[in-house]
């Protein structure tokens, strides 16, 4: 069986650096703030041609809980939190 990610409401805070596309740099979550390091990243293909690709972030935040935040092409963010158990 594979992972079970379940929804979060938080935001994400990006950061661009200057090596290419941005990248998440914080989520905000009930009022903390925690750093967030970038365990992997992967784009898929639009379901239309022409249309942006969709990246997706598997990242590690600074309470050690993995989360994976996808971001479409039109700029819409979810964020998913790793299941325990």
């Amino acid at each position: 069986m594979g992972t079970r990610w379940v929804p979060l409401v938080a935001a994400v805070e990006w950061h661009a650096g200057h090596r290419g596309f941005e990248r998440p740099a914080t989520v905000l979550e009930a009022g903390a703030r925690l750093e967030l390091m970038v365990e992997s990243v992967s784009a898929a293909g639009p379901a239309v041609a022409g249309l942006p690709a969709r990246r997706v972030f598997i990242t590690r935040d600074s309470s050690g809980r993995r989360l994976r935040i996808r971001i479409d092409g039109e700029g819409r963010t979810s964020v998913e939190a790793e299941a325990k158990g």
